[in-house]
């Protein structure tokens, strides 16, 4: 009895030491060097409401590089089609070249349609989750994309081609170049059309789409129905945006203003939480998302963020 009574007390004495060597601070950091440096300390509190900012503005960033996935596949696209037109004009155009450009612009396309597809579906339900379905966000969403569609064959046309793609083959039927002389000398064109009657065909299009189908010529470009649906759902994607930094205007305010305590300090500034438990340090680091914050606050943050 007397051995179990000192085990117990040895085992108390032990937890009280650790709780007495046991320390937690929470700071606005500079990390240089390989080095933290607390620059302003927190209190949990505090610490916990910035880092609840950072973490809710690294989520608004999230959902805005859905359309920057649409945005950089559009430049991709546009990119292989203006380096192929310059090495025709060139005449560095070879015949295993223009064998694989088919294959090529196809495959652009396709990675095209289908990150359109995932950012309007994925827009569609955030927006629903988040905001609910009678908020401003969620019917001004529906309102444009709905006219869009109404009011665009380009915009309605290719949000079915996409599921064409799936089912029945790429969607650039054919590849032709045309070259005509200029001033200043000749000028290449890469066209890239859609071959009318095997569209009509191989799938179902529905109405109002299989008349407009009918009605175009027997092979129509495909380029300026994509520069119209990118320029449109660019437009769409803004006014979002914009609806959505309206809810993060606290928190991109409340983070400048850290950061500008920071401005003359070389390095970069974070929230840093540090545990020191028996002798061993484990450190929590929440970095800034100077992007998100500038796009709110309207403020130039280079400065800050070096």
């Amino acid at each position: 009895m007397l051995v179990s009574s000192v085990y117990i007390l040895w085992s108390l004495a032990s937890i009280n030491k650790l709780e007495v060597m046991s320390k937690t601070t929470y700071s606005l950091s500079i990390f240089k060097n390989s080095e933290f440096k607390a620059d302003v300390d927190f209190n949990e509190t505090e610490y916990l409401k910035y880092s609840d900012y950072i973490l809710k503005l690294m989520v608004l960033k999230n959902d805005e590089n859905l359309f920057k996935i649409v945005e950089l596949n559009y430049i991709d696209l546009m990119s292989k089609i203006e380096a192929i037109t310059k090495k025709m004009s060139d005449g560095n155009l070879y015949s295993p070249e223009q064998e694989h450009l088919h294959l090529e612009i196809n495959r652009l396309i396709l990675n095209l349609l289908s990150s359109i597809r995932t950012y309007l579906d994925h827009t569609e339900t955030r927006l629903k989750r988040e905001y609910g379905v009678d908020s401003e966000e969620f019917k001004i969403f529906k309102t444009e994309t709905s006219s869009a569609y109404d009011n665009n064959f380009s915009y309605r046309f290719l949000y079915k081609l996409r599921n064409y793609s799936q089912h029945c083959g790429l969607p650039a039927g054919s590849l032709t170049t045309s070259s005509s002389n200029e001033k200043d000398g000749t000028k290449h064109v890469l066209i890239l059309s859609l071959v009318r009657d095997n569209l009509l065909q191989q799938f179902d299009w529905g109405n109002p789409i299989t008349g407009e189908l009918q009605n175009q010529e027997e092979k129509f470009d495909i380029l300026s129905l994509i520069n119209t649906k990118y320029n449109l759902l660019k437009k769409i994607n803004l006014e979002i945006k914009h609806l959505a930094y309206k809810h993060h205007k606290q928190a991109g305010f409340e983070l400048l203003h850290l950061l500008i305590n920071m401005k003359d300090k070389e390095g970069s500034p974070c929230i840093l939480k540090m545990e020191s438990i028996g002798g061993k340090h484990n450190l929590t680091v929440k970095w800034f998302p100077f992007d998100s914050i500038k796009k709110i606050t309207g403020v130039n943050l280079d400065k800050a963020s070096q």
